[in-house]
């Protein structure tokens, strides 16, 4: 599935894919029970953008520190 979005993208002429990972911060990843997964996550989507980009550039985009996520705003 993400492949096919970064494909999406790059067939529609971009010239940059992010990597899509801004809630991957693991406060945010704790809602869900894998704040210790975080890392691992991160950088399974930096590969695929890698894989998906060519010779084209990936962006990754992180959350700010200590921010609130956004399911749990009030």
């Amino acid at each position: 599935m993400i492949r096919g979005i970064h494909a999406a993208y790059l067939d529609a002429g971009a010239d940059v894919v992010s990597t899509n990972t801004f809630g991957c911060a693991p406060y945010v990843l704790a809602e869900y029970g894998l704040a210790e997964r975080a890392h691992e996550l991160c950088r399974a989507a930096a590969v695929l953008a890698r894989e998906a980009a060519g010779d084209r550039f990936v962006v990754g985009a992180m959350a700010p520190p200590r921010a609130r996520s956004r399911s749990r705003a009030t």
